[in-house]
């Protein structure tokens, strides 16, 4: 039986040298899982509100989201920091969550470092 990243003679495709972690990395990309939580960006502050960011949701892959609306009315404020502490991101997060999730699902791959959620009119930083 063939793998992901093998071929019929096991040569592996070029993918990487452990083919078994490109097919964790595509299993995890493609499978439909549910989830616990449902966060979005709301506001992209280097590119401003017509970005891609914008509208953002996550989890990917996640089948039972929130909607958008109920995440921004009932959901926490947070906002994701690169590393000279500059917000680049702003959104909300609805449900059963740590506090990085939004950081390791979306920011990590877009720049960010660091997370900070709004409570009680002050932005509090979540450690890693």
């Amino acid at each position: 039986m063939l793998g992901c990243g093998a071929d019929p003679e096991g040569e592996t495709s070029g993918l990487s040298r452990r083919p078994e972690a490109d097919c964790a990395d595509l299993r995890a990309m493609t499978e439909n899982t549910n989830s616990a939580y449902t966060w979005i960006v709301t506001r992209d502050a280097i590119l401003g509100d017509s970005s891609d960011a914008v509208g953002k949701i996550g989890p990917r892959g996640a089948r039972n989201r929130e909607r958008f609306d109920k995440i921004i009315i009932h959901g926490d404020h947070f906002r994701l920091l690169n590393d000279a502490g500059e917000v680049q991101f702003t959104g909300y997060i609805l449900g059963d969550y740590q506090g990085l999730e939004p950081l390791e699902d979306y920011g990590r791959s877009n720049g960010c470092t660091h997370i900070e959620y709004e409570r009680d009119g002050a932005w509090r930083g979540v450690e890693a």
